[in-house]
């Protein structure tokens, strides 16, 4: 695995106040939820935060923006680098929610994350695009002598678990795009991209012990 320079997919949030026409072109597209409300969190809730997604809405407490984002947008907090933003979006911040949002019908899980996106709109006036940059990190790519890989079978289920030795990990049916993402944070502090140019899902075992 070698230091690289990398191009990322981001997207920029930022708050602000925009005109009622501006937010109502990007939001139009979007479904809403039937009845939602949105409150502030004066103190932190003990139990912390959390959400809750039912067929027939979402309930979301003591959340911040940057998580309202990536659960909108479907982000992971552990691909940092996916969002670019106001410090304050993130904890250690003042800026907590508690969201309940609701349809008159069920419907499914993505249908209810656009749901969210237009809520964000509406009621927090978010403003967001995808943007490209050039980040610091990693590509996987293969040596002159690769490691053994062993071809997957086709339908089978992808499988991480842990080796017979320590810092070993058992790969089953992992393609190497899926690797390059474990590869990622939290276990190293930077991205890690596929540049091995395999296709396919593979079975193996890793020893970060080495």
């Amino acid at each position: 695995m070698r230091r690289a320079g990398t191009k990322c997919l981001l997207i920029g949030a930022v708050v602000a106040t925009i005109s009622a026409n501006l937010c109502g072109q990007q939001n139009a597209a979007l479904p809403h939820f039937d009845v939602a409300t949105v409150k502030t969190v004066d103190e932190p809730d003990p139990g912390g935060y959390s959400h809750r997604i039912t067929p027939q809405g979402m309930t979301m407490r003591a959340v911040s923006m940057g998580y309202c984002v990536r659960l909108a947008y479907g982000l992971s907090a552990q691909r940092p680098w996916e969002l670019a933003g106001p410090a304050w979006i993130d904890p250690p911040t003042e800026f907590m929610y508690d969201i309940i949002a609701k349809t008159d019908e069920p419907t499914s899980e993505d249908r209810l994350k656009l749901m969210l996106q237009a809520l964000l709109v509406d009621r927090f006036k978010l403003v967001s695009h995808w943007d490209k940059r050039k980040l610091p990190g990693y590509a996987l790519s293969l040596t002159k002598n690769p490691p053994l890989l062993h071809s997957s079978e086709p339908n089978r289920t992808r499988r991480i678990v842990p080796g017979p030795k320590p810092y070993q990990l058992t790969f089953e049916h992992v393609s190497m795009s899926e690797l390059a993402q474990q590869l990622g944070p939290p276990m190293t502090s930077r991205p890690v991209f596929d540049a091995t140019r395999l296709t396919g899902s593979f079975n193996f075992t890793l020893d970060l012990g080495r």
